[in-house]
């Protein structure tokens, strides 16, 4: 028996040879279900024509003459459905087409002249909804055209020419409000536009020159009010702008250049005061920058480098004016040795950074001057012994830290210097033997672990 595939074969090499001496004409898909059908003459397809989707279903039909298609030729989903019919005239589409979804509502309705769209031509959305409508003149859009949402609100409406958006469009949000409105000049954004909320309110305004922002812009809150304005040049914001906060004070000001912000930058709190204050090149803070807290006092002050990373010594302020605390930055991280205040000035904590990494030895203080603990950091962890003292300056208890976690043996004491309890520590809990002691320094007690 031979085999599907050679049956396959002999019939496609069949359909050629009847073509060239202008017989029937079939073509199969790859699964052998007829694709085509029709004849040829000369070369040419000739009379009645049958096409097919893969399931079997008849994807169109129609006639040839002398190769082109004449007549009523009609279209089909895979579904049966009808997806479009109309007439062809010496192989250009003539008169009126329609087009269905597979529901059998119609998708577009319109006339063909020489196979070019002309005059009035409507597209609906699936569930029979006008979708938008508007006049062709040699397959090219003119005049007015109006667009819908599928709730048969307005969308869009303006006017085309040769193809492309010409003067004022108007465009509105789903409930009907005018979302924005402005000019087209051959398809390009081109003079002023205005651009509003969906309560109506101005939202911004501006020109545009050859689809371009170009000139001021003024950018409004939902209530109305001004929110930041400056000005466009060839799509780039440059010079000054500003920006306001809703109840109508300065939030901040600068320059703008290629791109970037420029040159001194100053921030602003919502009660007027002053929040920050400084330089900026291609987008990022360079050179010295003043903080302050919103009751006016400063609060930290220092210098970035051309790459926008703190370098050199900074000082941050607590909000009554005093030093909370003190060192330097390298390469936009803390490095070597910073001290920390408390709001009277008093030292409370000293020690090392290591881009940015606590390392070294660390001071920790009471408020009142003396010596409250003290111990390495290593890699931003605790590690080796650590001293713990009571306000008076004996020991309270010390021991070993180990990546982080106590480890090893520890020690406490009481207030007046005599041991008060030991034991080990493992990977940061308690085990073994715990021994307590009393007032007096002496045993009283153990704990198991």
């Amino acid at each position: 028996m031979k085999s599907m595939k050679g049956i396959l074969f002999l019939i496609l090499i069949a359909g050629s040879i009847t073509t060239a001496y202008g017989q029937k004409h079939k073509e199969y898909y790859a699964d052998g279900t007829v694709k085509e059908a029709g004849k040829y003459k000369k070369d040419k397809p000739v009379g009645k024509w049958l096409f097919y989707h893969k399931n079997g279903e008849l994807r169109g039909e129609g006639k040839y003459k002398n190769g082109e298609k004449v007549g009523t030729w009609n279209y089909y989903h895979d579904s049966k459905a009808i997806m479009e019919t109309g007439n062809f005239v010496n192989g250009n589409k003539e008169g009126e087409w329609i087009s269905y979804f597979d529901n059998c509502k119609i998708l577009s309705q319109g006339n063909f002249v020489n196979g070019e769209e002309s005059g009035v031509w409507r597209y609906y959305y699936r569930l029979g909804i006008l979708k938008s409508e508007g006049q062709f003149d040699e397959g090219a859009q003119v005049g007015v055209w109006s667009y819908y949402y599928e709730n048969a609100q307005l969308k869009e409406t303006g006017v085309w020419k040769n193809n492309k958006n010409e003067g004022v469009w108007k465009f509105y949000y789903e409930d009907g409000t005018l979302w924005k409105t402005g000019d087209w000049k051959a398809g390009i954004q081109d003079g002023v536009w205005t651009y509003y909320n969906t309560l109506g309110n101005l939202e911004e305004r501006g020109e545009w020159k050859s689809g371009k922002q170009e000139g001021l812009w003024e950018y409004y809150y939902p209530s109305g009010k001004i929110k930041d304005a400056g000005r466009w040049l060839k799509g780039k914001q440059v010079g000054e702008w500003t920006y306001y906060y809703e109840n109508g004070l300065l939030e901040k000001r600068g320059s703008w250049e290629n791109e970037f912000n420029v040159g001194e930058w100053s921030y602003y709190f919502e009660n007027g005061k002053i929040d920050k204050i400084g330089d900026r090149a291609k987008g990022h803070s360079i050179g010295v920058w003043t903080y302050y807290h919103q009751n006016g006092n400063k609060k930290e002050e220092g210098e970035y480098d051309k790459e926008g990373k703190e370098t050199g010594i900074w000082k941050i302020y607590h909000e009554n004016g005093s030093l909370s605390r003190e060192g330097e930055w390298l390469d936009g991280k803390q490095n070597g040795r910073w001290k920390y205040y408390n709001e009277e000035g008093k030292l409370v904590e000293e020690g090392f950074w290591d881009n940015g990494i606590q390392n070294g030895v660390w001071l920790y203080y009471y408020d009142s001057g003396k010596l409250k603990n003290q111990g390495n950091w290593k890699k931003g962890t605790q590690t080796g012994e650590w001293m713990y003292y009571y306000l008076n300056g004996k020991l309270m208890e010390h021991g070993f830290w180990k990546a982080g976690v106590q480890d090893g043996k520890w020690l406490y004491y009481h207030e007046n210097g005599k041991k008060q309890r030991e034991g080990q520590f493992r990977n940061g809990d308690a085990y073994g033997e715990w021994k307590n002691y009393n007032l007096s320094g002496k045993y009283t007690t153990s704990i198991y672990y």
